[in-house]
């Protein structure tokens, strides 16, 4: 019955996402991946795609650094199954969600650096208009 439970979150978390409201969404996709991690075993597919799916909205609800620490799990488990996998198409399936996470990992990243410099330039200018 629970197995039904995290496709129902993901939907419900897609909609409060396409509805703005990242953090309703954040709460759905932690509650499917919950429920999953409960019944596979963390390097299932289903498991990682869960993951992703947290990752994108921790982003898009601002919690940057939380993004990134799920991507890189995330990465690190994809990489352990390139490598374990004795199946060659679900290794180059694998090695394929790699590519697309690090990609997002260094689009995260980016982000984060110009956020980081956006956000110097907004204090910057603060205090000028303060001082005069």
């Amino acid at each position: 019955q629970d197995s039904q439970l995290a496709p129902i979150e993901d939907s419900m978390g897609a909609v409060y996402a396409a509805q703005g409201r990242p953090d309703r969404a954040l709460e759905c996709h932690r509650e499917a991946l919950d429920v999953r991690t409960a019944e596979l075993d963390v390097h299932h597919p289903a498991v990682l795609a869960s993951m992703m799916r947290v990752a994108a909205a921790c982003c898009a609800a601002g919690r940057l650094d939380e993004a990134e620490e799920t991507y890189m799990e995330v990465k690190c488990a994809q990489t352990l199954s390139i490598y374990q996998n004795k199946n060659p198409q679900r290794a180059r399936a694998a090695a394929a969600d790699l590519g697309v996470t690090q990609c997002l990992i260094r689009k995260l990243r980016w982000q984060k650096e110009f956020l980081g410099c956006k956000m110097s330039t907004i204090q910057e200018e603060d205090i000028k208009q303060k001082q005069l």
